[in-house]
């Protein structure tokens, strides 16, 4: 049976929408599927399926989204050629760089301003080294995959003792060896 929902419901559902969404944290929406998830469960709540199925459908719409997205990568390096061939192996369909720094303060500062979803983290840095930058992200964005890149595994490793991180790799390897743990973690 359909049913001509008020102005105020309609509000009130895609409020709770919304809000879902910007809970999220990183999460980016095209401004027209945001449209049309958000008419999907109004159409529903009008098909008289209920409150908790017109919710059901606008967030199902809106995962739907993030599956096609890209995997949305930050490279922090002090070295702005490794910088650049990271992102010429990482940019492709399924993942993006979309922001890079040179210290683990400025990686801080990204992490924050962009959300993204996989860190590539060199450890031997200037300002703030990577070790400490990487507790500051674990902490404050427990979500976010870290993936430590560095020349200086033997030495650093002993003080990632007890530190959460998605991967590593040695700088002495390939790039492709980056490439294939991030596509370990988006799969």
């Amino acid at each position: 049976m359909s049913e001509q929902v008020s102005t105020e419901h309609a509000l009130e559902l895609v409020n709770e929408l919304h809000e879902w969404v910007i809970a999220l944290e990183g999460a980016s929406f095209d401004p027209a599927a945001m449209v049309e998830a958000d008419r999907l469960a109004i159409e529903v709540l009008e098909a008289g399926h209920g409150r908790d199925k017109a919710i059901e459908a606008g967030k199902t719409c809106y995962i739907t989204q993030l599956s096609d997205l890209p995997a949305r990568v930050l490279v922090v390096d002090d070295e702005s050629d490794v910088r650049v061939l990271l992102r010429l192996h990482i940019d492709r369909p399924g993942m993006s760089v979309i922001a890079e720094a040179a210290t683990g303060a400025d990686a801080i500062k990204a992490v924050d301003e962009q959300r993204p979803d996989i860190v590539v983290l060199d450890l031997n840095m200037p300002v703030l080294d990577g070790v400490e930058a990487l507790k500051v992200i674990k902490e404050r964005w427990p979500g976010t995959n870290v993936v430590v890149h560095t020349a200086f595994g033997e030495l650093f490793k002993p003080k990632l003792a007890g530190i959460e991180y998605e991967g590593f790799v040695e700088k002495s390897g390939s790039f492709q060896e980056v490439t294939d743990k991030i596509e370990a973690l988006v799969s």
